[in-house]
């Protein structure tokens, strides 16, 4: 399956603030007319707006951020999102705008897995601070994560 590649593409000025209405573009809510381009395979996103919710600082995702993405713009260090309570169907994804390290960690008692790779209880993933790096989880139950995509290096713990 191929992966899932995020390339922003910000808007300088107010005046281009028009709604993102192309297939393959996805709306920020940082403002400004913010959009982002997807290349994903044919028919993967195509039809679907999502909003991208810019952190600079660590935030612990709320269950009713489910379907969001989530970037690390402006970010000067490292960020941790610490995830939700699982239920099953939660996803939410994750992506490295800013050259910075960024932390997904689960919520004391549960896991993350990748394949066969699988974080210890209340375990993390942790990228390693490389721009456009991308993770995306959903719950499959009330304590397992599991990762739907990947992209660039990240550590399991």
């Amino acid at each position: 399956m191929r992966l899932l590649a995020l390339v922003l593409c910000l808007f300088a000025s107010a005046a281009s603030a028009a709604p993102c209405g192309n297939v393959g573009q996805i709306q920020t809510n940082g403002g400004g007319g913010h959009c982002a381009a997807v290349n994903a395979p044919l028919g993967a996103i195509a039809g679907t707006q999502k909003t991208i919710s810019i952190k600079a600082a660590s935030y612990v995702v709320q269950a009713t951020d489910s379907g969001a993405w989530f970037s690390n713009t402006g970010a000067t260090g490292s960020i941790t999102f610490t995830l939700p309570t699982a239920f099953a169907g939660f996803n939410s994804c994750f992506v490295a705008d800013a050259a910075q390290v960024i932390v997904i960690a689960a919520d004391s008692g549960h896991t993350i897995r990748n394949a066969t790779s699988v974080t210890a209880a209340g375990g993390n993933f942790t990228s390693n601070g490389t721009q456009g790096e991308l993770l995306c989880v959903i719950a499959i139950n009330t304590t397992e994560w599991y990762v739907s995509h990947i992209s660039g290096s990240w550590a399991v713990n």
